[in-house]
């Protein structure tokens, strides 16, 4: 019975903070879509465009394999980049980025621009992220 009574317990009280960590998972992605038209060089970016302040959301980025290298800029709004993963999967370059809002966030942009050594360069500018109501 005492472990019974501790096992819902455990569940119960868990459950509120599991609902907060589903819904800020639904908003982060970890891909995007981008054409598979072998003619095609260029970039994507997804992720969330409504945010609530102190949130840590995934966005993603992807480019063709024309790119060797892949660069996230805030460019306005109180957000922090917590960490980059860069990888390949299919022969396009993949970057997700973890970012934080903090508490007086009120709006912002970013940047992703996949760059190589030829100066080439494919970028995605002015991704707005406003407050969610």
């Amino acid at each position: 019975l005492v472990l019974f009574v501790f096992t819902v317990c455990t569940i119960s009280c868990s459950n509120d903070n599991d609902t907060e960590s589903e819904i800020a998972n639904l908003k982060s992605v970890t891909d995007c879509g981008l054409s598979t038209d072998p003619q095609f060089k260029g970039i994507c970016l997804d992720g969330a465009i409504a945010v609530l302040p102190n949130e840590v959301l995934t966005y993603a980025s992807k480019s063709t394999a024309n790119f060797s290298e892949m660069l996230w800029t805030i460019e306005s709004g109180n957000i922090e980049i917590v960490s980059i993963e860069n990888s390949v999967v299919d022969g396009f370059n993949k970057s997700i980025a973890t970012l934080k809002f903090y508490s007086d966030f009120t709006g912002g942009s970013l940047k992703v621009k996949a760059v190589n050594t030829s100066g080439e360069l494919a970028e995605i500018s002015n991704y707005p992220i406003e407050l969610e109501n």
